[in-house]
């Protein structure tokens, strides 16, 4: 397999130290956004086979592009290096376009939990190359953040 992403077993149960919410899986539309195109396929088998929706693109501004024309996007899963836009600017320009979305970084460099809390207090992120399990955990975490800012912003207005 030509890529630095490894997959476990796709049928792997949930009780591996992660599961599914019962918010989760149920159609979401997650756009991935990586310029590895040997990676995208696989992203996008991973996460059709967890029953979201896949949107893959192998540009950051063609993704900007979509997330400001498709409002249903629900997470961002998003390669932080990458050519004419990289990751954190495609997050927070995606955050200005929609409050709500959740965001999954991936990255094969090093990123230090601080730099990465300064850069996006709320992040997740996944260190390439990662399995199954990792990654479904990591949705996992993002949504249910996304959840949280949503559902705080509706009690305190």
């Amino acid at each position: 397999m030509p890529s630095d992403l490894k997959v476990k077993e796709r049928n792997a149960s949930h009780s591996e130290g992660c599961y599914i919410s019962d918010t989760l899986g149920k159609g979401q539309l997650v756009l991935i956004v990586d310029d590895d195109t040997d990676v995208l396929p696989l992203l996008s088998e991973i996460v059709a086979s967890l029953n979201f929706k896949p949107i893959v693109f192998s540009n950051a501004r063609q993704a900007l592009n979509a997330i400001k024309s498709n409002q249903d996007i629900e997470l961002l899963l998003t390669d932080i290096e990458m050519p004419m836009m990289d990751g954190f600017i495609l997050a927070q320009r995606a955050k200005e376009a929609n409050s709500g979305r959740g965001v999954v970084y991936m990255s094969t460099s090093v990123v230090k939990s601080k730099e990465l809390t300064e850069i996006d207090p709320g992040a997740v992120f996944l260190q390439k190359p990662f399995d199954w399990s990792t990654l479904c955990c990591a949705l996992n975490g993002a949504f249910e953040k996304a959840l949280l800012k949503t559902s705080s912003k509706l009690i305190v207005s």
